[in-house]
């Protein structure tokens, strides 16, 4: 496995669960992603009666007993309560809902973009707070939002950036992070031991989904980056 990634045409990546529509730039820096309609990312899956799959998770796996630094810039087509678009790291190997992860980036909701890090292990929690910039495709909105997840143990940091769209890099200058999470014990045990063992993987991506969205929600992701540290 390569220590270090900048392309979504990697053959490890991995589109699960389905997705209405994908596709791939072909330098491999743009994925372009619709979502199935009404889909979520959920601890707990809905009622039967509600009609509701796993967002789209465009990943690819890595070894989980290592740090790491992962990020993407991203925009789309936010608009309905719950649309989301996010860099996503999952703690896990498959596409169960019931592993540990973390999903940081854009989520509308009460009518407008948060910038948020909803984190479960085991239970879910979601820190946000309003966006500087709107990043939707649906205005005029110049803005792409970069979003960066940097391992240390089990100490994971969230950081953001905005830059006009077309001129985003990956990474921007360290000064002009925002971190917006700290996330301490990330898939620890009862004693805090790391749960990761040698040989396991876990899976970093990203993810799409629209849980109101009778279209299937549209997410535009470039620069993708990840690396060892």
């Amino acid at each position: 496995m390569d220590a270090s990634l900048h392309s979504f045409r990697d053959p490890t990546f991995v589109l699960n669960p389905p997705a209405a529509s994908h596709e791939i730039s072909v330098d491999g820096k743009k994925a372009t992603i619709r979502a199935l309609p009404n889909t979520d990312w959920w601890r707990v899956p809905p009622p039967e009666s509600i009609e509701s799959r796993a967002g789209a998770f465009f990943a690819r796996p890595f070894d989980a007993t290592r740090n790491f630094s992962a990020s993407v810039c991203f925009r789309g087509a936010w608009g309905l309560q719950f649309d989301q678009g996010c860099l996503m790291l999952l703690a896990g190997n498959s596409d169960d809902v019931q592993g540990d992860w973390i999903k940081a980036g854009v989520e509308v909701e009460t009518g407008r973009e948060y910038i948020g890090a909803v984190v479960t292990s085991p239970w879910s929690d979601w820190a946000i707070a309003p966006a500087e910039h709107s990043t939707s495709t649906l205005g005029d909105s110049p803005y792409t939002l970069f979003m960066q997840i940097v391992r240390e143990g089990p100490l994971l940091t969230v950081n953001q950036y905005f830059a006009p769209h077309g001129t985003a890099r990956s990474p921007p200058p360290t000064e002009d992070l925002v971190k917006i999470r700290e996330v301490r014990g990330f898939n620890v045990d009862e004693q805090g031991n790391a749960q990761a063992k040698a040989g396991d993987q876990w899976r970093i991506g990203v993810m799409v989904c629209g849980p109101k969205n009778p279209d299937g929600l549209v997410a535009e992701f470039e620069n993708f980056s990840f690396a060892y540290i």
